[in-house]
């Protein structure tokens, strides 16, 4: 498009019957402008089933007619100051997901019905990396750019470990299909209820909501052929395992684990092996473990907290004080509409 839409052509709607919408969440799916498998069905329905913060979680979609542009999964403020936030189940990447026609005027049209929502100044987009998304939020929010970093990624396929020399003691394992998924989950999880996390009660297997989480939305996944699991195998026994999440030629490692009697080698050489399947970039959800990662993955690439804007915000004692009407979930807000304080009260003539 020429022009960003105006933003009187689209509709934002607050709601929570997502498995009602999967047809048109899967539409916006293919038309978005960056990829994001964590934000769509297979894994954020299993997310908002299980998790218990998911029970708190407020979907924003915006609409232009019948077609849903943009999906915003949201953290309404708990209190009267609390900050509005975007929900990253377990680590998951912060990419809204937008239609690639129009993602500012989608962003922009947002912005607004969030601010006559909600009193507050901005919603922060965590950790985006740079790309057609990060632009989008730069000009939507005028240029609020916020902390920068530099992630490891893995770009190209990498050559990966030389395991021809160390066959009989190295072999490396690659689920794909459905069940060998759920039994690759299986090793995955008692190799971390072994380590670290499971001594400090961390462990996925300690929580009976996250682990039906993760048994859930892997087999999701693996029926859209979006998720494989890594396994390496020394003597025989399971060394380590990785979680990878795919769309298109980009893939994100979400979970990492090891033997940890086996010291840092294991994992190492996983990470370094997960390249030789592609795609043709590998980046790290916050999940992942980063220090492993630094030292595996050679390449960088920037990320940054980007601050969308909220317009229009109306004055935020009246809504401390309850004076302002408020919008439940299901609430339609046409971009333009007044939602404002109730009209002030003449003063009682002094006495």
């Amino acid at each position: 498009m020429d022009a960003h839409a105006r933003r009187s052509d689209y509709t934002v709607e607050f709601r929570t019957d997502l498995p009602a919408l999967v047809e048109p969440w899967r539409g916006l799916a293919r038309r978005a402008l960056e990829p994001n498998p964590f934000a769509e069905p297979d894994f954020l329905l299993p997310a908002l089933q299980h998790l218990p913060d998911g029970r708190g979680v407020l979907p924003a979609l915006v609409w232009k007619g019948a077609s849903l542009c943009g999906l915003v999964p949201l953290l309404p403020p708990r209190f009267a100051l609390g900050g509005l936030r975007l929900w990253r189940p377990e680590g998951a990447p912060a990419l809204p997901l937008l239609d690639q026609d129009d993602p500012v005027g989608v962003l922009r049209a947002l912005a607004e019905a969030l601010a006559r929502r909600y009193s507050r100044p901005a919603l922060v987009f965590p950790e985006i990396p740079d790309g057609p998304v990060a632009a989008a939020l730069e000009e939507a929010g005028d240029d609020l750019r916020g902390r920068e970093r530099q992630d490891p990624v893995l770009r190209g396929r990498a050559e990966g470990a030389d395991f021809t020399r160390r066959r009989r003691v190295l072999r490396l394992e690659r689920a794909r299909d459905p069940r060998r998924i759920r039994d690759a989950v299986e090793e995955f999880l008692i190799l971390e209820a072994a380590g670290a996390a499971g001594k400090a009660g961390r462990a996925f297997v300690h929580d009976p909501a996250r682990v039906s989480f993760l048994r859930s939305a892997t087999r999701q996944l693996a029926r859209q052929r979006r998720c494989r699991i890594e396994l390496l195998r020394i003597a025989g026994e399971t060394a380590a395992a990785a979680i990878v999440v795919e769309a298109g030629r980009q893939a994100w490692l979400w979970r990492a684990v090891a033997d940890e009697r086996r010291g840092p080698a294991p994992l190492r050489l996983l990470l370094e092996e997960i390249g030789r399947a592609g795609p043709d970039l590998i980046r790290a959800c916050a999940s992942a473990p980063r220090a492993a990662l630094e030292e595996a993955w050679p390449a960088r690439a920037w990320c940054a907290d980007h601050r969308l804007r909220l317009e229009c915000a109306p004055a935020l004692a009246p809504r401390l004080f309850g004076l302002a009407p408020r919008i439940g979930p299901g609430a339609r807000v046409e971009p333009g509409a007044r939602v404002g304080p109730a009209p002030e009260r003449p003063l009682p003539p002094a006495a």
